[in-house]
């Protein structure tokens, strides 16, 4: 008897929905799990309403998944994988997740990979922002660590004063990511997926439109010269 793999999914929001979609395309069965009732998911699969907090309704959730993948880094990966039922694996790890939730972890395993990325620095007080922005001269972007998306969470400072300001609306206990304002053209994006036996795919290269730091929109695929499409997938 062969039995249909099944995707477990932590959230149930608009990313969810996305990669429900694609998995029933290709005759996969989709389980989600929720802390609260979720529109998007409805449909599309089981829907688990619960405390995603608690190994034990994770375990149960887990039990019976093919594997278990996270909507966003928000969900509690961490949490879940130390009780995964034997046969369930969970993509990302953990690990991966924990770097991805916080933008000054994020920052410092990408330096150490050698990926170029503008000057930063992780400011544990407002006088070390100042004197970061003063290193790095204005504008500089703020960033906080945890808890912002997709825009939310940055604030753009072209002085001392609008620094201050935007300390006191993003700075948490540990302070804030201070970042060298990166001149653009526009800006780019590529996903690349890998599967657990080192297989890789670079997929198109895309342009994305930010309005008031937010996507606006996504052009897929970009509208650019072959040779920089080349250079961004490499």
């Amino acid at each position: 008897m062969v039995h249909t793999p099944v995707i477990g999914i932590l959230g149930g929001g608009q990313l969810g929905r996305m990669t429900a979609l694609a998995a029933i395309r290709m005759g996969l069965r989709v389980r989600f799990l929720v802390p609260r009732p979720s529109g998007p998911a409805e449909g599309l699969g089981e829907v688990i309403v619960g405390d995603w907090k608690d190994p034990a309704v994770l375990r149960r959730f887990a039990e019976g998944c093919t594997v278990v993948t996270v909507e966003s880094e928000w969900a509690p990966a961490d949490v879940l994988e130390p009780v995964l039922p034997e046969g369930t694996a969970l993509w990302p790890k953990a690990e991966t997740v924990r770097i991805i939730r916080d933008k000054g972890r994020q920052k410092r395993v990408l330096a150490e990979a050698g990926l170029p990325q503008p000057a930063f620095a992780c400011c544990a007080t407002l006088e070390e922002a100042l004197a970061a922005a003063e290193r790095f001269g204005y504008p500089v972007m703020l960033k906080r660590y945890r808890g912002s998306y997709d825009g939310y969470g940055n604030f753009t400072a072209r002085s001392p004063e609008a620094l201050k300001t935007g300390w006191e609306q993003l700075a948490q206990k540990d302070g804030l990511l201070v970042e060298a304002w990166a001149p653009f053209v526009r800006e780019l994006a590529v996903l690349v997926a890998r599967s657990p036996s080192g297989e890789e795919v670079v997929y198109p290269v895309v342009y994305t439109k930010q309005v008031d730091h937010r996507c606006y929109l996504v052009q897929a695929p970009a509208a650019i010269d072959p040779a920089v499409a080349e250079e961004a997938r490499r």
